[in-house]
C-alpha cells in the first residue's frame, strides 16, 4: 500500500469572507417574530452554534420604562481589540505576551426591533463573516459548548477510574482470551475503518508473539509528520511480559503524536526487524528520514536491516538521565555535574567545542577513568547534536525534550500487572485525548491571533502561515533580531553577500545571501535543524527589503492547515479514520445526544419555564439509566465487550504468550563497541 498526498489540496491560509449554509428553519429572515429579544437571542445562538461563531451582545437602546426598543447580537469576532497599556510607577509597560486576539473586524450581526404589540421582529441582519467559521470537529470549544466538553473530559476521567476498580473483574473476564479477544478487536476496528492496519504472529503452539497496530488517522498523521520519529522500547512489560513499543513523532504544533504501537513478545534482533519491517508495510513502504531510539544494538541492527535509507540516532534524553546512575557520587554536587554535562551536549555547535567541553568537564570532575563516560564520548557522532547540526531534520532536533513527555504519556498506560486487551482500551482513551488536545491548538491557532511584538511585516506573515506554537518559537526570533542582533561587516563577492552579526551569545554569525538565488544560509544551523529561521537571517532579510518569509523558507509541516492536506491510501481513499475507541453505533448516539442537549439547553436558557422542563427531562433520563439494573457478572462481560467494540469469541485459536523473560539485554550496553 502506498500514501500519498493530494497535490490538488490547497494549504495556504487566507482571510476572505465565509458564508455557510443551515437548515431553512434555522436560517434567520428579515421580518421574523418573536414574543421577546429572550427568545430572539436564544434563536440566533443556535444558528451561531449550527453555522459555527459565538455571540456577544452589542448594543440596545430602551425606551419608555427601561424596555429595549433595539437589541442587536453580533458575532464574537466583531470589532478590533483595543491596545491597553499598564501603567506601573509612571511607565507604560506591554501586557503579557501570548495574549489571544480573537477579535477580527467581523460584521456579522442580527438586530431586533420591538413593535407596537409587544413582540420584536428582525430588522437587520448580516450573514457573511470575515473569518474562518468553526469546523463541526471544533464546535465543541465554543462558549456555548464548554459545559458539554468539560462533562466529555469528565467521561474519559471516569472510564479509566472504572477500569482501574474493576480489574479484577477485568483480569477474570479476560484471563483465557486475552490474546483472541485483540485480535478479533483489531478485525473489528478494520471493518469499521478500512485504512485500519495491524499484523501479528504466533508461535508454533498458537500462541501470541508479536502484535503491531496503526489506525488511518495515525497513518495520515505519518505520512505528514513522519520524517523523524522516535522509537522507544523502554517501556515496562504487560501481565504476559510483552514490550510495548510506540512509534511516535511531532505534529504541526511541536506536540507529540503516536504513528502506531506494538506488543512483541522479546527484545532479540528477530522481533525488532519483524516489527520496523511491519511498520513500512503499514506506512507503504517509506520509512522515516531519521530515526531516534534509545540505546540498543539489536534495534540498531534491525533498522540497518529494515531501514537501509534512515538515518539512525541514539535519544539524548535517555543518555543523559543514565548519568547519576553510571557515575556515581563525585565531590562536587551531582546536581552541578549534570547542569554541566547538559550544558556541554546542549549547547556546542560544533564537533571541536563539544570536544573541549567535554574533556573540560571529565577533568573538573576526575572522571577521566570512568569507563562509560569514556564509551560515550567515542560514540558521540550517533548522540550529540554538534555532531549531526546540520544534517536536515524537517524541523525536528530538539530531541532531548521530546522523550520526556513520551514517558509521561505512555508511562501509566505500560504496568506488568494488566492484561494486554487492557492495555490497549488504556492506549485508546489516551490517544483520544493526544488527538483532542491537537484540535484544540488547531482551534486557538485558527480561531484567535497572537499579539505582534514588532511593526515589522515579516512578524505579521509568519502569524498568518504558523500554527501558534510555531509563530511563538519565530517571534522569539523576530525580537532577538530586534533587540539583540549587530551587523559588524558587510561583505560582497560576486553575488553573494556575507554578514557578520554578533548575537545575544556572544558569538559572531555569517549569513550568506545569494541576490540571485534568494538562498540564505546561517553558520548557526537554527533552520536547517528546528525549521523556522533565525534571528541573524531575519536581520539580513530586513535589510533586503523582505516584506514576507521567503516561501521555500516556511516549512509545510508548521503551518497553520498542514493537515488540511489530503492523504490518499493505494485505493485512493482519502485517511481519515473515527477519532475515538467507541463502537460506531456508540459514538454516533454519544454524538447525537450531545448536540440535541446543547441545542435544548441554549433554547430553554432564557426562560425559566423551558429550563425547569430541561431540568426535569433531564433528571428522569439519568436516574432511570442509572436504575436499569445492578452490576452483575453478565453486565460486566458486557461492559467489557463495549470498551473493545466486539463480543468475546468461544471460538480460541490464539492464546497468551508464555512469560517471555524480558529482562534487559546486554546489547543495551557497549552500544557500538
Amino acid at each position: 500500500m502506498a500514501l500519498a498526498l493530494d497535490p490538488g489540496t490547497n494549504s495556504t491560509f487566507k482571510e476572505s469572507t465565509y458564508e455557510l449554509k443551515c437548515a431553512e428553519s434555522s436560517q434567520p429572515r428579515i421580518g421574523m417574530e418573536f414574543d421577546s429579544w429572550e427568545d430572539g437571542k436564544a434563536f440566533y445562538e443556535q444558528y451561531a452554534h449550527e453555522v459555527g461563531f459565538s455571540v456577544r451582545t452589542y448594543t440596545q437602546h430602551k425606551g419608555e420604562g427601561g424596555v429595549p426598543v433595539w437589541k442587536r447580537f453580533v458575532c464574537a469576532r466583531e470589532g478590533w481589540r483595543k491596545k491597553k497599556d499598564i501603567i506601573v510607577n509612571g511607565q507604560v509597560k506591554k501586557p503579557k505576551r501570548n495574549v489571544k486576539l480573537t477579535r477580527c473586524g467581523c460584521e456579522a450581526m442580527i438586530g431586533f426591533k420591538r413593535r407596537d404589540d409587544g413582540k420584536y421582529e428582525v430588522a437587520q441582519f448580516v450573514e457573511a463573516h470575515k473569518h474562518l467559521l468553526v469546523s463541526p470537529s471544533k464546535k465543541q470549544f465554543l462558549k456555548s459548548n464548554v459545559e458539554v466538553d468539560t462533562r466529555r473530559r469528565r467521561q474519559n476521567a471516569s472510564t479509566k477510574r472504572d477500569l482501574r476498580s474493576n480489574y479484577h473483574e477485568f483480569k477474570v473476564i479476560v484471563e483465557d482470551t486475552d490474546a483472541q479477544t485483540i485480535i478479533d478487536t483489531m478485525r473489528s476496528k478494520q471493518r469499521i475503518d478500512p485504512s485500519f492496519f495491524f499484523d501479528y504472529q504466533i508461535d508454533d503452539k498458537n500462541k501470541l508473539a508479536h502484535i503491531f497496530w496503526v489506525d488511518s488517522t495515525s497513518r495520515k498523521n505519518y505520512a505528514l509528520f513522519g520524517d523523524v520519529v522516535f522509537f522507544d522500547s523502554t517501556y515496562c512489560t504487560n501481565r504476559d511480559d510483552l514490550v510495548f513499543v510506540p512509534f511516535t513523532g511531532v505534529n504541526h504544533h511541536n506536540s507529540s503524536v503516536t504513528f502506531g504501537a506494538a506488543f512483541i513478545a522479546n527484545e532479540k534482533i528477530e522481533s525488532y526487524t519483524w516489527l520496523f519491517k511491519t511498520f513500512l508495510e503499514a506506512m507503504g513502504g517509506v520509512g522515516p528520514k531519521l530515526i531516534i531510539t534509545n540505546e540498543d544494538l539489536y534495534v540498531k541492527d534491525a533498522i540497518r536491516d529494515a531501514c537501509p535509507n534512515t538515518v539512525h540516532r541514539l535519544c539524548m534524553w535517555h543518555i543523559l538521565n543514565e548519568l547519576p546512575v553510571k557515575v556515581g557520587c563525585v565531590e562536587n554536587s551531582n546536581e552541578d555535574l549534570q547542569s554541566q554535562f547538559r550544558a556541554c551536549v546542549e549547547r556546542s555547535e560544533t564537533p571541536d567545542e563539544f570536544d573541549r567541553k567535554w574533556s573540560a568537564v571529565v577533568s573538573i570532575f576526575g572522571l577521566e577513568n570512568n569507563a562509560w563516560l569514556t564509551s560515550r564520548f567515542e560514540i558521540r557522532q550517533s548522540w550529540v547534536p554538534a555532531y549531526f547540526l546540520g544534517t536536515y531534520l524537517s524541523g525536528i532536533s530538539k530531541i532531548a525534550s521530546r522523550p520526556e513527555g513520551e514517558s509521561i504519556f505512555f508511562g501509566h498506560i505500560s504496568n506488568q500487572r494488566l492484561p494486554m486487551l487492557e492495555l490497549w482500551i488504556r492506549l485508546e482513551t489516551d490517544l483520544g485525548e493526544q488527538r483532542l488536545k491537537e484540535l484544540e491548538d488547531d482551534n486557538t491557532t485558527l480561531h484567535t491571533l497572537p499579539v505582534l511584538e514588532t511593526s515589522w511585516s515579516i512578524e505579521m506573515h509568519a502569524r498568518d502561515v504558523y500554527t501558534r506554537a510555531i509563530f511563538n518559537l519565530f517571534q522569539a526570533e523576530v525580537i532577538a533580531a530586534r533587540d539583540e542582533c549587530d551587523v559588524k561587516n558587510i561583505e560582497l563577492t560576486g553575488e553573494v553577500r556575507t554578514t557578520s552579526i554578533s548575537d545575544g551569545s556572544g558569538k559572531i554569525r555569517e549569513v550568506t545571501y545569494n541576490r540571485c538565488t534568494k538562498v540564505t544560509e546561517c553558520s548557526c544551523k537554527l533552520f536547517e535543524s528546528v525549521g523556522i529561521l533565525c534571528s541573524h537571517i531575519v536581520i539580513v532579510l530586513k535589510r533586503e527589503k523582505f516584506n514576507k518569509i521567503p516561501a521555500h523558507y516556511v516549512l509545510e509541516r508548521w503551518t497553520k492547515l498542514a493537515t488540511r492536506k489530503a492523504v490518499l491510501n493505494a485505493n485512493g481513499h482519502v485517511l481519515e479514520g473515527p477519532r475515538t475507541y467507541l463502537p460506531p453505533a456508540i459514538n454516533q448516539l454519544c454524538s447525537e445526544t450531545c448536540s440535541k442537549f446543547n441545542t435544548g439547553l441554549i433554547a430553554a436558557r432564557q426562560c425559566e419555564e423551558k429550563m425547569k422542563y430541561l431540568h426535569r427531562a433531564v433528571d428522569d433520563a439519568v436516574d432511570h439509566v442509572l436504575k436499569m439494573g445492578q452490576v452483575s457478572d453478565h453486565s460486566k462481560v458486557q461492559e467489557v465487550e463495549s470498551f473493545a467494540g466486539i463480543t468475546f469469541s468461544e471460538d480460541i485459536n490464539v492464546h497468551p504468550p508464555d512469560t517471555a523473560g524480558t529482562q534487559q539485554n546486554d546489547s543495551r550496553l557497549w552500544w557500538g563497541l
